[in-house]
């Protein structure tokens, strides 16, 4: 086999003329005749290899395309299960509480297995339901006070005030928690108490309180302050008898929960809930102290203001 001088076609052996192109293969091949193939060989090869390039960039843009479409599906994909995933942990944490609630309920001196902020979440919904129980008294208690002839008028109770009746509310919360804790770990000789689990068997012992303090809740809306003191005081009295009831039940948490939490007692377990008991209401007595002296500062500063402007328009007028 033998190739063409003239184009590089491949042909036999005793050919004597180019079947391609027809050049004469007898005749001596110039310089100009060789370079002409290698010319055209190298046009040949060159066009070959910018069509293989431009279908490899073609490839590449459409497999980049591709790319891209899948990992934004893919992102979409994971946005969705991501989102549904938090939905039904959200479900399944909500129907484990309820559950863990009502068997609180039907048995508070049971220990089972728990998540920690169960408890937290009891706490919070009582100390919200005694609020709004307080803050809906005082409200009806100044609506009627505005509605009456007197001179003074009384504005409802700020978003201040309320944060601070909250605020109060879980401030007694932290006295029976932290007072029955540090009772039952100083006065345990054997093995530690941890918070955590004192703090939940508290809340299963205490969680009657959340049923008595929703029936406080819509005793509020029956206080009526107008009429006489006798009126008066016959509606208050079944917010009175189931506030009381509420402290009972946390006052008998109190009690159970350091004599169920203490294994080998330093002293009597009788001793350590007298200790508890008269601390916590120490406590409360200078809390409410503290607190009532600020409430009838600001009542007072209040009915200050008010007879100044009834002082000054009676001035204006004379």
């Amino acid at each position: 086999m033998k190739k063409c001088p003239n184009c590089g076609a491949e042909l036999a052996a005793t050919a004597k003329f180019c079947t391609h192109c027809g050049a004469d293969l007898t005749k001596p091949v110039s310089a100009t005749t060789t370079n002409a193939a290698m010319a055209n060989a190298k046009s040949v090869t060159s066009s070959a290899d910018s069509t293989t390039a431009k279908s490899a960039t073609v490839e590449s843009q459409a497999t980049s395309a591709q790319d891209s479409t899948t990992s934004t599906a893919s992102s979409q994909a994971a946005s969705q299960v991501t989102n549904g995933d938090q939905v039904q942990q959200l479900q399944s944490s909500a129907k484990n509480y309820f559950s863990w609630l009502l068997n609180s309920w039907k048995n508070p001196m049971a220990t089972e297995p728990e998540e920690s902020y169960f408890s937290y979440i009891s706490f919070v919904i009582e100390a919200l339901l005694i609020t709004a129980t307080g803050i809906t008294i005082a409200n009806r208690i100044l609506a009627v006070f505005n509605n009456s002839q007197s001179v003074f008028n009384a504005n409802k109770l700020s978003f201040l005030t309320d944060l601070k009746l909250l605020l109060v509310v879980l401030l007694g919360m932290v006295f029976y928690i932290g007072i029955g804790f540090a009772v039952s770990a100083l006065g345990n000789r054997g093995t530690k108490i941890v918070f955590s689990a004192y703090v939940s068997r508290f809340a299963r012992l205490t969680n009657y309180a959340m049923i008595i303090n929703l029936l406080l809740f819509f005793s509020a809306f029956m206080v009526n302050a107008a009429g006489n003191i006798l009126v008066v005081l016959s509606t208050f009295s079944p917010v009175i008898a189931i506030f009381s009831l509420g402290c009972l039940v946390w006052q008998l948490g109190l009690i159970l929960s350091v004599t169920m939490s203490v294994d080998q007692p330093v002293i009597s377990k009788a001793y350590l809930v007298l200790i508890a008991v008269v601390i916590v209401s120490i406590l409360f007595y200078i809390a409410i102290r503290i607190i009532g002296q600020d409430v009838g500062a600001g009542m007072l500063s209040h009915a200050m203001t008010q007879l100044s402007g009834l002082i000054d328009s009676l001035g204006q007028q004379y």
